[in-house]
C-alpha cells in the first residue's frame, strides 16, 4: 500500500458451514444437500478462484445456481465475491435471497445486505436489513457499531441527494487524466499549474501540466525530484521555494513511507531529497503532507499507534531556526475511529479540507471542510455535500489560492461501472469544480516585504517577523533573500504588525493592513529603508545633535485613547526593543511620545511625557538598566503629518526612540 491508501471495503466475516437443512420462506438447501451436478461447478470455481481466474469462477457459481436455484452455497460464495469486488448491486440480489431463509439466515447477512443498499445509492432501503441485524440475539460489538454507522450515513445522504449542492465536478480530460490512478491535485500559487501524482506501476511521481487560455498541457514528470526512488503527494509552500513530499520503499526511510523536504536555492537550483527526519517520520507510514501558515505548520497523515482510529491527521509546528516540532495527533473532532486522511490547509490558515470514513457520509471516503474558532480549535466538519461527495470513494480535494476552484480524487465513473461488472480504465480520476461559497476559504493576500540600506542596496539575511492584531497570532518568520525581498501570504482585511531587523541595522516596524486581495503576481509591497548601526563598540558622535541617527517611530506600540495605559498588543514590539538593547549593551536611546494637535497643550504635553514614561517603565520591567533611558513628551510640537486630515494626525500619534551618542 503507497501513499495513497489501497481502495478498501469492510471485510466480510459471513462464511460459515453449512451443515443443516434450512427452514425458510422458500426453499434453502445446504452444502451437503447440494445435487452432485452444482456440486462440480462449485469445485471448478474454487479451483478457477486459485488460479486467479475470477470471471470464471463467477461463471461456474452461476451455473451450480442454475443447476440448483435453492442451494444456500454457491449464493453465499458469489454475494462474497462480488461484495469483495466492490459490486454491490449483484451482491445485493444475492443477499436478498440469503437473508429471506429465516430460520437459517445469518444475521450478519443483513448488515452486509444494507452495505449493499447504501454502497448502491439505495439509501432508502438500508433501514430495514440494518434494523434487522441491530434487532438480532448474536450481533458483535464491531458489526453493531458499524451497522448503527450504517443507519446515520444512510439518513444523511437520502437528505444529501434530496438537497444537492450548487457545485458539479467534472472529470479533467486525457491532459491529466490517464489509464492509472491519478490523485493529489494542487494547484500553484499563479494558478497556471497542477502538480498531481500519477501511479505507474507499483511507484508513484509528481507530474505537472500548464494552463493557457483555459487549456490545459499534456502533463509531464516533475523533474525537480529527478530519478528520486518514488515521490508523491506533494505540498508546496507559498512562495514555491520549498516542497514536502511522500517517498515509499526508500533506502533512507523510517518507515513504509516517509516525508521528504527539497528547496529552492539561490541559484534557482532545487536542493537533493532529505528526510525530514525521525521526529516527524515513523517506523510506520506518513504521508499526505500540508503545509499551512507560510511553510511555519505541517499537517500530514499517520498510521502510528495511539491514535483515534486508522489513519489519523498529525500536526507539527515549525520553530524560528527550521526545527519541526514532535507531531500531536489533531483529535476530536477532526480525527474519528475510522479513517481520517489527505489533508489541505489553506492558505487562509482558518479552514481544513480532509477525506474520513468515520463522520457521517455517502457510503467510502467522503469530503470534509473544518473551520476554526475564535480561540484557534477546530470546529465540527461539515460534509462537502452531494455531488461532491458520492456512494465512491472521495480520496483527498484542494482549493485554489482565491477559493474560485477546486480539485478532487474520487472513484465514481470506475464504482459506477462495476456495478454493471465492467472493469476499465483507472481507480481514481482527477475532477474539477467550482466550490459553492459555503466551502470557500477566507480571502488571502501575498505581501512582499523589499528591504534596502539607506543607500538602496538590498539587505540579505533580515529577519522578517509578521503578527495579526490584536491577537499577535504569528502568521510569518523568514529571511529575505540575495534581493533584500521576503514572500508572505496572510489573510486578507487584517491589520498586522511587520518588523525587519538584522546585526548591524537598526529594526524596523511597520503597520500596515491590505485591504484588496494581491496574488503572488502582484503582491502587496512593503518598501521598507533600514539604518545602519555603529560598526564600533563606541557610538560614533552626531553632528549638531544629542542622538546618533533619525528618530525611528515605533508604529506597533498602542495606548488607550486619552490614556497612557498600553494596549497589549503593544508587547510584540516593546519586547524586540528590548532584543535590541540586550544585543547591543552599550547604547543608549530616548523614548519619545507625540500627539496630535486635538486638545490643549495643557493636555498633549502631560499626556505625551505619560506615554513615554510608561514605555521606559516597560523596558525597565523587561531588565534594561534604566540608566541607558531617557523620557521626553513633545505633545504636538513636532507634527510629522498634515493635523487638518484624519492620516496625518494618525501619523503625529505616536511613540519614537532615538539612539544618542555616548
Amino acid at each position: 500500500m503507497g501513499i495513497y491508501p489501497a481502495l478498501k471495503h469492510i471485510a466480510l466475516f459471513f462464511f460459515i458451514l453449512l451443515s443443516t437443512t434450512l427452514p425458510a420462506q422458500h426453499r434453502c438447501l445446504s452444502k451437503k444437500q447440494m445435487p452432485d451436478n452444482a456440486k462440480r461447478y462449485c469445485a471448478k470455481a474454487k479451483k478457477a478462484l486459485k488460479k486467479d481466474h475470477r470471471s470464471k469462477a463467477i461463471s461456474y457459481y452461476k451455473k451450480a445456481i442454475k443447476k440448483c436455484p435453492d442451494c444456500l452455497y454457491p449464493r453465499l460464495q458469489l454475494a462474497m465475491m462480488y461484495y469483495r469486488s466492490g459490486q454491490f448491486e449483484p451482491a445485493a440480489e444475492q443477499l436478498e435471497w440469503l437473508t429471506s431463509c429465516s430460520s437459517g439466515s445469518k444475521p450478519e447477512w443483513n448488515y452486509y445486505l444494507a452495505k449493499c443498499y447504501e454502497r448502491s445509492g439505495r439509501y432508502e432501503m438500508v433501514d430495514s436489513p440494518a434494523q434487522k441485524y441491530l434487532n438480532s440475539n448474536t450481533k458483535s460489538s464491531q458489526l453493531q457499531k458499524a451497522a448503527e454507522k450504517l443507519l446515520r450515513d444512510a439518513a444523511f445522504a437520502a437528505q444529501a441527494t434530496r438537497a444537492p449542492v450548487a457545485s458539479h465536478p467534472v472529470m479533467m480530460g486525457p491532459e491529466i487524466n490517464t489509464d492509472k490512478n491519478d490523485y493529489f491535485p494542487i494547484l500553484t500559487a499563479e494558478g497556471n499549474e497542477l502538480i498531481f501524482t500519477s501511479r505507474i506501476g507499483q511507484k508513484e511521481y509528481l507530474f505537472h501540466s500548464y494552463r493557457k487560455d483555459g487549456k490545459w498541457s499534456p502533463a509531464q514528470p516533475l523533474n525537480i525530484i529527478e530519478n528520486y526512488i518514488e515521490n508523491g503527494a506533494h505540498t508546496v509552500s507559498p512562495s514555491g521555494k520549498y516542497i514536502i513530499f511522500s517517498s515509499c520503499d526508500a533506502a533512507t526511510g523510517y518507515g513504509h513511507c516517509d516525508l521528504y523536504h527539497i528547496w529552492k536555492k539561490s541559484n534557482g537550483q532545487w536542493t537533493k531529497p532529505a528526510n525530514l527526519g525521525s521526529i516527524i517520520n515513523s517506523p510506520y507510514w506518513e504521508a499526505q503532507p500540508s503545509l499551512g501558515e507560510n511553510g511555519r505548520v505541517l499537517y500530514f497523515t499517520s498510521r502510528r499507534p495511539g491514535g483515534l482510529g486508522g489513519n489519523d491527521l498529525y500536526v507539527s509546528r515549525r520553530d524560528s531556526l527550521g526545527h519541526w516540532s514532535p507531531p500531536v495527533n489533531v483529535g476530536a473532532p477532526i480525527n474519528t475511529p475510522e479513517d481520517d486522511q489527505a489533508p489541505f490547509y489553506h492558505p487562509d490558515g482558518q479552514t481544513l479540507y480532509f477525506a474520513s470514513s468515520g463522520h457521517p457520509g455517502m457510503g467510502d471516503l467522503d469530503l470534509f471542510i473544518a473551520r476554526k474558532d475564535s480561540t484557534g480549535h477546530w470546529q465540527n466538519p461539515v460534509n462537502l455535500g452531494y455531488p461532491i461527495n458520492t456512494t465512491g470513494h472521495e480520496g483527498c480535494v484542494s482549493i485554489s489560492l482565491d477559493g474560485k476552484e477546486g480539485f478532487l480524487v474520487s472513484d465514481r465513473k470506475y464504482h459506477t461501472q462495476l456495478q454493471r461488472g465492467v472493469k476499465e480504465g483507472a481507480e481514481t480520476n482527477i475532477y474539477h469544480f467550482i466550490p459553492y461559497p459555503d466551502i470557500r476559504p477566507k480571502p488571502v493576500t501575498y505581501v512582499k516585504a523589499i528591504i534596502t540600506d539607506t543607500a538602496n542596496r538590498p539587505i540579505k539575511g533580515a529577519t522578517i517577523t509578521m503578527v495579526q492584531l490584536p491577537g499577535l497570532h504569528l502568521h510569518f518568520i523568514g529571511v529575505t533573500d540575495s534581493l533584500g525581498e521576503s514572500l508572505a501570504c496572510l489573510p486578507a482585511g487584517k491589520e498586522y504588525a511587520f518588523y525587519a531587523a538584522k546585526p548591524g541595522f537598526i529594526p524596523h516596524s511597520e503597520h500596515f493592513a491590505p485591504v484588496a486581495n494581491h496574488g503572488i503576481i502582484k503582491p502587496y509591497i512593503l518598501p521598507i529603508s533600514m539604518d545602519a548601526l555603529p560598526q564600533t563598540d563606541t557610538l560614533l558622535p552626531a553632528r549638531d545633535t544629542t542622538q546618533y541617527a533619525r528618530p525611528i517611530v515605533l508604529k506597533n506600540v498602542f495606548f488607550n485613547t486619552g490614556s497612557s495605559d498600553l494596549k497589549p498588543q503593544s508587547s510584540f514590539e516593546l519586547d524586540k526593543l528590548v532584543d535590541l538593547l540586550l544585543r547591543y549593551p552599550k547604547i543608549k536611546i530616548r523614548i519619545s511620545g507625540h500627539t496630535d494637535n486635538t486638545g490643549s497643550n495643557a493636555i498633549n504635553l502631560p499626556l505625551s511625557r505619560a506615554r513615554a514614561n510608561t514605555v521606559c517603565a516597560y523596558l525597565i520591567s523587561k531588565g534594561i538598566d534604566r540608566e541607558r533611558l531617557r523620557c521626553k513628551g513633545y505633545g504636538a510640537s513636532l507634527p510629522i503629518g498634515d493635523n487638518n486630515t484624519a492620516e496625518g494626525r494618525r501619523k503625529n500619534r505616536r511613540t519614537t526612540f532615538e539612539i544618542l551618542k555616548n
